[in-house]
């Protein structure tokens, strides 16, 4: 991705810092909240649906990169059963509490990359802190090989920061095909709409 605008980061800064503030209550008191949760990028609808991109890596020079998604429903007590998939697709569960997430997957080192990376604990319960709550209602995959954010929808200029083919990028508005949605790139967070056309909703292979 290309480098965010310091300006507009810092002028959006104490906006963000007041909206977060409910989604902060909300995990405090261990309700589902979305969010950046260390690795773990999840996003939760208002009706339940709650989807996840997890990226690890490890290792300079030669790097070794963990990557897989997941998606299901959350039931009473703030959990939910998954589906997790890279190439191939493997059964789990997503629990949340005040403190964060635990992310089980029993076999959860065949994904992609993650034989070497992600932590045994992740065959019994994986803690992952919430390092930002967020206002993400789904995820999108970047599916144009680079999508200029725009300030708003139908805008005519794009800015000069964007995201790249595969990128994955939270979700905050829909609008006529637009989607508002934040990239998370070195702990903050590049905000700005997306055209028609440029994203795909995260979701398990059929």
């Amino acid at each position: 991705m290309a480098a965010p605008e310091p300006g507009r980061l810092r002028r959006g800064a104490l906006a963000l810092g007041l909206a977060l503030l409910p989604l902060l209550g909300a995990a405090q008191a261990g309700k589902p909240v979305a969010g950046q949760y260390e690795g773990l990028m999840v996003a939760v609808s208002p009706q339940g649906a709650v989807t996840g991109h997890y990226v690890e890596e490890q290792g300079e020079g030669v790097v070794k990169r963990c990557a897989f998604s997941l998606s299901g429903q959350l039931s009473a007590g703030g959990e939910a059963a998954i589906r997790s998939w890279s190439s191939v697709q493997l059964p789990g569960r997503l629990k949340f509490d005040k403190e964060g997430v635990t992310l089980t997957l029993p076999e959860g080192t065949q994904h992609d990359g993650c034989g070497l990376v992600l932590m045994p604990q992740i065959a019994t319960g994986l803690a992952l802190d919430l390092v930002a709550p967020a206002g993400w209602t789904a995820l999108h995959r970047i599916t144009a090989d680079k999508a200029p954010f725009f300030d708003t929808p139908q805008s005519a200029k794009p800015r000069r920061a964007y995201v790249v083919k595969g990128d994955v990028v939270g979700v905050l508005a829909e609008q006529d095909g637009w989607v508002r949605v934040e990239y998370p790139v070195k702990g903050k967070r590049v905000a700005g709409w997306l055209q028609p056309g440029t994203t795909a909703a995260l979701a398990a292979p059929r």
